[in-house]
């Protein structure tokens, strides 16, 4: 006989709080994937050298 009690932000002060938090963190989280994506591919190229630049070192 577990209830599960679930607490509500007492005013809109604290709403809007939690809400410009959830905000930001998603804009955060949403730049943060757009810089990984970037980075990404300034690598792509790189790698594709990578095999060739190691035949090239082996004589191959």
């Amino acid at each position: 006989d577990h209830e599960e009690v679930i607490l509500a932000p007492s005013t809109t002060n604290e709403l809007s709080a939690l809400e410009a938090k959830r905000r930001q963190k998603t804009l955060t989280a949403r730049r943060s994937r757009k810089r990984k994506l970037e980075h990404q591919h300034n690598l792509e190229p790189t790698i594709e050298n990578v095999p060739k630049a190691t035949l090239e070192a082996e004589g191959v």
